[in-house]
């Protein structure tokens, strides 16, 4: 049912958007449970790949809808994994022909060993450079935020992103 909704949703987007790909730093997780806190970097690093569409311009700001999917390497023991599908928000301002802001704002469901958390909120801040019409880079600061039963866990990254547009 997952498959078919994607498969729908992309469709129904078109090909306007812009797709892209992130490599993540090392990752850092933050978990609290019963009033006591830990974090430490998850030395597995990361990737992301997504799809943003846009929705609304006007001059210098924009709105995009997005989808993503990112994959972290959690390192402590049998090689495990969590991931996290994404779908938010993406205001943008246009500080000049080539540079932009951005801001993201939306939900996560944890994936892969992480599949039994609960969804949670995703938000990212960061700017994008374009080096024509169709390809661009860009860096940003993202946090996923997650949780089960009275334990709250936030997995932060910084990204550098690779993008192509469609249109």
């Amino acid at each position: 049912m997952k498959k078919m909704l994607i498969i729908v949703l992309s469709l129904s987007l078109g090909i306007t958007g812009t797709i892209y790909l992130g490599i993540d730093s090392t990752p850092e997780m933050e978990i609290e449970a019963n009033g006591y806190s830990g974090s430490g970097d998850l030395d597995g690093g990361g990737i992301t790949i997504g799809y943003n569409h846009p929705v609304y311009q006007k001059e210098k700001m924009g709105v995009a809808v997005g989808g993503s999917y990112n994959l972290v390497g959690l390192d402590i023991g049998d090689d495990e994994e969590v991931g996290f599908l994404s779908v938010y928000a993406l205001p943008t301002y246009s500080i000049n022909d080539k540079m932009m802001a951005w801001f993201s704002l939306g939900f996560n469901m944890p994936t892969h060993d992480g599949d039994d958390l609960d969804t949670g909120l995703t938000y990212g801040l960061g700017a994008h450079y374009k080096f024509n019409e169709k390809m661009g880079v860009g860096i940003g600061y993202v946090v996923n935020q997650t949780g089960d039963e009275g334990v709250d866990i936030t997995a932060s990254r910084i990204a550098l992103f690779v993008g192509y547009s469609l249109k």
